[in-house]
């Protein structure tokens, strides 16, 4: 599996916004190993963090492990004080934390869910 890389969004990519602080892994496999943090600028210590394949993954027993998973990788961060899923692919984190360990923390569990990710996905798409 490849290796993990994770940028900062710049000014001159499509979706940057000037209000905005943005992080993305970048990968060859977005619907699968997809992972954005972002906030407000003026506001260093709250991150919403993103997972996208969170958004297909509706069956049992795989959904509660894969939101298992990414609540225990995110408050495993050091200097991670709450942890709060707000939505399906959604996770407000706040803390004086980085954004390259949230997602960090965050892909590590995909890719050991990787294989079961990647067939229930398929199976919805």
């Amino acid at each position: 599996m490849e290796e993990i890389k994770i940028e900062k969004i710049s000014q001159y990519n499509d979706s940057y916004d000037e209000f905005e602080e943005e992080w993305i892994n970048i990968t060859d496999e977005p619907e699968i190993l997809g992972v954005d943090a972002s906030r407000d600028i003026e506001d260093e210590s709250s991150w919403t963090v993103y997972i996208s394949v969170a958004e297909f993954i509706r069956e049992e027993p795989l959904e509660s492990i894969l939101f298992s998973a990414i609540s225990s990788a995110l408050n495993g961060v050091e200097c991670v004080e709450r942890v709060e899923q707000e939505d399906r692919e959604a996770w407000i984190v706040e803390g004086k934390v980085k954004a390259p360990s949230l997602i960090r923390a965050c892909v590590i569990q995909l890719k050991e869910l990787h294989p079961k990710l990647r067939a229930a996905y398929d199976e919805y798409m």
